[in-house]
């Protein structure tokens, strides 16, 4: 069995780069990290809670006593398996809940540099609903929010090509459709419009080619299923996509 100053010596010379979420996360995610990392660097499957500790006083920089990991590691269910020695070894779970955090940081990190793009007031508020819902890992509603948020800067697009170009081309397209709504005076008014109709005016007016009205229908779609009663719940990468692509083609 090699000892824990042989592992922490492999661990070294890999010069591994610790993660800022891990850094800052708890004692239970810093115990999980070590696990892995120590696992995929060394020979070695399992570890002592005085090994993770020795680890993270020299990967983490940081002092975490021994009693303090066991305590965490023992409510990681299976995430981790208990060895009959008091060595632990990170599972399959334990892996993935590994992954699924550091995709939260991802999109978390992407919504905050999307509220950092933004200027007006009517536009943020619907982005700090956003970061709200991710907190509490509400995934509909964060969809749902940044929506909201992407339509008023799209409204304010359109306002800045002016309102009077936005009802012209929009009696062009839909000069047959019955019960239009009343001509665009103010943003309040979008409210009478459909989105996905919002959307074709914008590619009418400019605003948008179609390749990106067709990014943006795809990213209503996502929102409508989101808004309505279902299973459906989006996943990290849905989520960040999402995000990817507003930013790309809206808050640009």
């Amino acid at each position: 069995m090699m000892s824990d100053e042989e592992i922490i010596k492999i661990i070294l010379s890999k010069e591994l780069k610790v993660p800022s979420h891990i850094k800052e996360g708890g004692v239970l995610l810093k115990s999980l990290w070590i696990l892995k990392t120590a696992k995929d660097n060394t020979p070695a499957d399992a570890f002592s809670c005085e090994g993770i500790s020795k680890i993270a006083h020299k990967i983490l920089d940081e002092d975490i006593f021994p009693n303090s990991i066991s305590k965490a590691l023992s409510r990681a269910g299976k995430k981790i398996r208990r060895h009959g020695n008091g060595f632990y070894e990170i599972m399959r779970s334990g892996r993935e809940e590994l992954e699924k955090n550091n995709k939260d940081i991802i999109v978390k990190n992407n919504v905050a540099n999307l509220f950092k793009k933004i200027k007006k007031q009517d536009e943020k508020e619907f982005i700090e609903e956003a970061i709200n819902c991710l907190k509490v890992e509400s995934g509909r509603s964060t969809i749902i929010m940044l929506w909201c948020g992407t339509l008023y800067k799209i409204y304010h697009k359109i306002e800045s090509k002016g309102f009077n170009n936005f009802n012209i081309e929009y009696l062009k397209r839909y000069v047959n459709k019955n019960n239009k709504p009343s001509p665009i005076k103010k943003i309040d008014d979008f409210e009478y419009y459909p989105d996905s109709e919002v959307l074709l005016i914008c590619e009418d007016l400019g605003i948008f080619d179609r390749s990106q009205r067709r990014v943006l229908e795809d990213c209503l779609k996502l929102r409508n299923m989101c808004s309505h009663p279902g299973k459906y719940k989006p996943k990290e990468h849905k989520i960040n996509s999402f995000i990817e692509d507003i930013l790309e083609n809206v808050f640009n």
